[in-house]
């Protein structure tokens, strides 16, 4: 609402949080488990914090073993759905796990849909917060909607680094058609 946008639906397994949702969004229709969320109607834009244990330093770091890794989930509601824009949020270890190996598939995953990404950390007291808890934040988008002359015609990923004017490292990552 803050925004002008409407939440349409949600995901959500945890019985507080569905309590929280439902009080908040009571127009949302609101899906239980993720796995048994098919057909989904369209939405312009997704707003996805995927369970972060699997990642956390707070946890063991078991990525992809533990079973509350939801990424491959996540990916499949994305796909099926189409959004032009999502955005993705996590704690800051996930881009680093297992050598950034998780990262870089969902990365090439997200690719191979036809998303290009942009990600970097925010901290709390960036946006006027009183904590400094940082986050991971990725936005994606349609390649569609990419000027398709800042793809190289000799690659099909390109990474690039640079800092913001806060001194923050954001990261682009463009799929290219060749």
């Amino acid at each position: 609402r803050l925004l002008g946008m409407d939440s349409v639906w949600q995901v959500e397994k945890a019985a507080f949080p569905q309590a929280v949702l439902r009080k908040n969004f009571p127009e949302a229709t609101l899906h239980g488990d993720i796995f048994d969320c098919h057909d989904l109607p369209y939405v312009d834009v997704i707003v996805a914090g995927f369970p972060c244990q699997p990642f956390s330093t707070a946890g063991e770091q078991r990525g992809e073993k533990d079973p509350r890794f939801l990424v491959l989930e996540m990916l499949r509601v994305i796909n099926e759905v189409r959004p032009r824009i999502f955005l993705l949020e996590n704690v800051p270890g996930f881009a680093s796990l297992n050598d950034g190996r998780s990262f870089k598939s969902l990365l090439g995953a997200l690719a191979e849909m036809g998303f290009d990404a942009e990600w970097g950390h925010i901290r709390a007291s960036d946006v006027g917060a009183p904590h400094q808890r940082e986050r991971w934040f990725c936005v994606g988008y349609t390649t569609s909607r990419v000027q398709q002359d800042e793809c190289e015609s000799h690659s099909t990923a390109q990474f690039q680094s640079q800092l913001d004017p806060a001194g923050r490292t954001i990261h682009r990552h463009s799929a290219c058609r060749v």
